[in-house]
């Protein structure tokens, strides 16, 4: 196979409905993952976990992130987990 074959058959399947399919299944997987981080972490406002708000910023940063993402690839509703997420990030807020 040629470089310039690969090359096609590359582009076919990068444009194609089924890579969108691809890239909303991760994108949902990651956006369970970072609710199931959210939820291990518990209270991040307990004393002796502030180290952690970095990480827990992070998640809440990648779910609006993927949320957004999928809002552009999908028809999908993302309000509860929006709204979800919005939340977690009231629980920082009230850190301050």
């Amino acid at each position: 196979m040629t470089d310039n074959n690969l090359d096609i058959m590359t582009r076919e399947l990068i444009y194609s409905d089924f890579a969108d399919l691809i890239i909303s299944h991760r994108l949902k997987g990651t956006i369970e993952d970072c609710f199931a981080y959210l939820e291990q972490m518990g209270d991040i406002s307990i004393e002796g976990q502030e180290w952690q708000l970095s990480d827990y910023q992070d998640n809440i940063n990648m779910i609006r992130g993927c949320i957004q993402v999928l809002q552009w690839f999908t028809t999908d509703n993302y309000e509860s987990d929006l709204a979800k997420v919005n939340k977690y990030s009231l629980s920082i807020g009230e850190m301050f």
